[in-house]
């Protein structure tokens, strides 16, 4: 069932029909960074941090915000909310903290952990001297398998595109 998921999810998430997962295309930042508002676009290319947009199509919908030291974008797809969240406050474990549960995944050839918190899931990483999380929020939270199962997160945030700056 997982590996159903997740290939339905990278269907879902680049448009291909049929593809076997790994199998994308690599994306350029500039169609999905054309894709945002004056607004947005803005944002995105005076963030502190590097920057990484949902892929191409999701533009029309997502709204970005900077600030000192992060980034952050929202986007609303139906009965799916999305979000990245990325900031220059990275935490290791040993820096008096105490030691996280494993990372059992892997998001951008990166370790990664996938959480659940009130039906909303997560998946985190760090790249760098950057800390991103990205989150889906699914209207039928116990029913939606975008939500039920570890696969589209970790999907989607593969599929993210970096912004040159």
């Amino acid at each position: 069932m997982r590996h159903l998921v997740f290939a339905l999810a990278i269907g879902w998430l680049t448009g291909c029909q049929g593809d076997a997962p790994g199998t994308q295309q690599a994306l350029s930042g500039a169609p999905a960074l054309d894709e945002l508002d004056d607004a947005s676009r803005q944002a995105a290319l005076s963030s502190p941090v590097p920057v990484l947009l949902l892929p191409e199509g999701w533009g029309p919908r997502s709204i970005v915000t900077s600030g000192r030291g992060f980034y952050a974008v929202s986007a609303r797809d139906g009965e799916l909310a999305v979000s990245i969240h990325a900031s220059d406050v990275v935490h290791h474990a040993g820096d008096g903290m105490q030691a996280p549960e494993p990372r059992e995944h892997t998001v951008r050839g990166r370790p990664a952990r996938v959480l659940v918190n009130d039906g909303i899931r997560s998946v985190t990483w760090d790249e760098g001297r950057t800390s991103y999380v990205v989150e889906v929020e699914c209207y039928r939270a116990l029913e939606d398998p975008r939500c039920t199962e570890a696969a589209f997160v970790v999907a989607l945030a593969e599929s993210l595109v970096e912004v040159a700056r």
